[in-house]
């Protein structure tokens, strides 16, 4: 079927998915049932869910819970493709007892309208359906009593259709002129806002208008407009590092040619991709997924790969492995299921639920690291027959990445429920691995200054977190102390940094009895 427009409600879509395999005599009822449901919509009056269901299907329903509405002129759109769809998969003939269907083409011959006016004449209810042609093609008509339908609700709009002319070259020279007057007066004017200022005027269409200043911007060696056009993935990777180093988001804005809610969209988009191009195992969370999360365990003591060196390996415990790599699994199926129900167009909220679970999921495995690193840094010492600390710079740094290797993959391939076999399966693992490379002992090797162990695993453990982009770097952290206290607090509950569970969005507005908005706007250059 050629791509047809998308359904605003959600019950139309959900009923025209359960019709996916109905017998053709309930598709043509249905299909039937919505023409007539059309007849009676009311614009700007809402219609609930379930009364929709019933006057399409004849069943009532019998929920508890409350019902949606939707909105007639939205409705009306929706019927109209609802009812050309199910017309598809029945390939009707033209010849019915209402009249013989006459195609699309004739009917725009007819009324002395473009196909595209015929075409956007659907939004407003015309009902079109798709009868079998010669050779068996279907094609797109509509059958006498639909056309007399709407030219008794919408004639005066086919009247004004028909009688409209295409530009003259004249005429085009001079709303191109008249431009040019505008935007001398309105320097900061937008091409949108002078086509409907110029459309206001001369009685055009607002799109035609637009149309042909953009074919003139096209052609023309100096533009009348200074827009940047969309903005491409480069442009708001650009646009995010511009604003983590303190540059206002109007100031951002203004340099794309863009308002701050378009800037806004980008970036939500682009945060978006970055979330979908991360490899998420998915895990149902169970009955039990939130009770565990809730635990203080689970919220409190947490280590931050930015400020590792303020936690210290020593005052991490290893008698709730188990308690954290449940929570780590948790929280990894709650974000992919996040994930896949998040729409192409997502909210901040949808975005940040997503986002925070995943910094969540990195302090949590963090810890587990912890727990295991100095184990792990003594196999290897026996091995070696001398302190790691005490080696060159890229030999101890070439041990310790081994080391965290092993236990970055030892603690995502195994089971909550074998948590005590996680420091022996990270022993077993780390010595065949050092069996491979021919790791030998170098007693007599010169000792350099001591280095700290925590030190050199905050320097490795960057590369293997999956969502660098979502952490703030160590970098960053003497912009925090810079900002007043208040609000370098909310940042620090926010990402972490304070030692317990990253907040979302909403829960920070609701401890600070505000909006969401005006949190974002305290977080400043750490929002994005």
């Amino acid at each position: 079927m050629p791509r047809t427009a998308s359904f605003t409600s959600v019950v139309l879509q959900e009923l025209l998915r359960q019709l996916e395999y109905a017998p053709d005599e309930t598709h043509h009822r249905q299909m039937n049932a919505a023409e007539q449901l059309l007849e009676d919509i009311e614009p700007d009056r809402l219609y609930p869910d379930d009364f929709i269901v019933f006057r399409i299907t004849s069943y009532r329903t019998d929920r508890p819970d409350a019902s949606t509405s939707v909105v007639g002129n939205a409705l009306s759109r929706d019927l109209v493709n609802f009812i050309q769809r199910l017309s598809w998969d029945l390939a009707l003939d033209p010849d019915q007892p209402r009249g013989c269907a006459v195609p699309m083409d004739e009917v725009a011959r007819r009324w002395g309208v473009s196909r595209r006016t015929l075409q956007r004449c659907r939004k407003d209810g015309l009902v079109m359906h798709w009868v079998r042609g010669e050779a068996g093609r279907r094609i797109l008509s509509c059958f006498p009593d639909a056309l007399e339908r709407f030219l008794g609700r919408h004639g005066e709009r086919i009247v004004r259709a028909s009688n409209m002319t295409r530009m003259s070259r004249e005429e085009r020279a001079s709303l191109i002129q008249r431009a040019g007057e505008l935007v001398t007066v309105d320097p900061g004017a937008s091409l949108n806002d002078i086509s409907a200022r110029l459309a206001a005027e001369s009685g055009r269409g607002h799109e035609s208008i637009r149309r042909l200043l953009r074919r003139n911007e096209s052609r023309v060696q100096a533009p009348l407009f200074k827009e940047h056009g969309p903005l491409r993935d480069r442009d708001i990777e650009l646009a995010i590092r511009a604003r983590r180093r303190g540059v206002a988001t109007r100031r951002i804005a203004d340099h794309f040619g863009k308002s701050p809610d378009a800037l806004h969209r980008a970036v939500l988009r682009i945060r978006r991709r970055r979330l979908a191009a991360i490899p998420l195992p998915w895990t149902s969370p169970g009955t039990e997924g939130n009770a565990i999360l809730k635990e203080e365990m689970c919220r409190t003591r947490l280590p931050h790969p930015a400020c590792l060196g303020a936690t210290g390996a020593d005052d991490m415990k290893p008698e709730n492995l188990q308690r954290d790599m449940e929570a780590l699994k948790l929280l990894q199926g709650r974000a992919a299921e996040g994930m896949e129900i998040m729409p192409a167009a997502p909210s901040v909220a949808q975005l940040d639920a997503v986002e925070t679970d995943l910094r969540w999921t990195s302090m949590l495995h963090l810890r587990l690291v912890l727990q295991i690193w100095n184990s792990a840094g003594r196999i290897i010492e026996e091995r070696l027959k001398q302190p790691v600390e005490a080696m060159p710079r890229e030999a101890r740094l070439l041990y310790r990445a081994i080391s965290l290797e092993v236990i970055c993959n030892r603690i995502d391939g195994s089971d909550p429920m074998d948590a005590a076999r996680l420091m022996p399966a990270v022993e077993e693992r780390l010595n065949a691995e050092l069996d491979r490379r021919g790791i030998i002992p170098q007693p007599r090797r010169a000792a350099v200054r001591s280095h700290d162990a925590v030190d050199d695993l905050e320097t490795l453990y960057w590369s293997y977190i999956p969502w660098p982009h979502l952490m703030p770097r160590p970098l960053r952290l003497p912009l925090i102390d810079a900002m007043p206290a208040v609000d370098a607090t909310l940042v620090r509950r926010r990402y972490g940094l304070d030692g317990g569970a990253p907040c979302t969005l909403s829960s920070l507005a609701a401890s600070e009895e505000t909006t969401v908005t005006a949190i974002e706007r305290r977080l400043g250059s750490f929002m994005w």
